[in-house]
């Protein structure tokens, strides 16, 4: 095998490494993104919820005591 050629598979080789691993870590940076986000709307859900059975409790211990 020439020399040329022999650089010229390991070049190819390698960007599609690099190309791959990029792909990679990119779907996982959106991914973990995305869950960052769905976790900050679950957490003012969550707030919502205990506000409003916060406001619950105190309408019940006023009624009976």
């Amino acid at each position: 095998m020439d020399a040329s050629v022999a650089a010229a598979i390991i070049g190819s080789l390698s960007a599609a490494v690099v190309g791959g691993l990029g792909f990679i870590l990119t779907g996982l940076r959106a991914g973990v993104r995305t869950n960052s986000e769905d976790i900050k709307a679950n957490g003012e859900r969550i707030g919502r919820l205990e506000a409003a059975f916060g406001r619950f409790e105190e309408r019940t211990i006023s009624e009976f005591g």
